[in-house]
Order: structure tokens, then C-alpha cells, then sequence
């Protein structure tokens, strides 16, 4: 997908979006750093980021392919 197709994607989705929380989350996001934030991970999150990391070096990861095929057929 083309740069411009995903903008046009994520304009599309963004359209129908009828949760406030989510646009202002959205809107944060764009107007902080031309769409860069400096995301602060609490210690537990980095942890759990580690351990996610070192299960994947493992081979213990599902490939996204995996993922989505079995999100649609449920």
C-alpha cells in the first residue's frame, strides 16, 4: 500500500469514528511533534516489553498471518 493509500485509509476510518476519547487521543498525537511523541513506558510495561522481546527470540511468537486468519474466521 502506497503512502497515499494509507493516508487515504486512515482518513476513511477516522470518518466514521464516533468516540470522542479516540479523536482526542488522535488529535494528541498529531499536534505533538509533527506526529512524534516521546511515549513514557512505565517499569512493568518495559518489563513486559523484554519478555515479549526475548519470547520472540525464542521462536514463541505468531506469525501476524496466523493472527489474522484466525481473528476472521471467528
Amino acid at each position: 500500500m502506497t503512502l497515499e493509500a494509507r493516508k487515504l485509509d486512515l482518513i476513511q476510518r477516522l470518518a466514521v469514528v464516533k468516540d470522542e476519547a479516540t479523536l482526542h487521543i488522535v488529535d494528541e498525537v498529531l499536534s505533538s511533534n509533527n506526529g512524534h511523541t516521546d511515549w513514557q513506558l512505565s517499569d512493568e510495561q518495559k518489563q513486559f516489553v523484554k519478555e515479549s522481546i526475548a519470547e520472540l527470540d525464542a521462536g514463541m511468537g505468531i506469525p501476524h498471518v496466523e493472527v489474522r486468519e484466525k481473528s476472521q474466521k471467528a
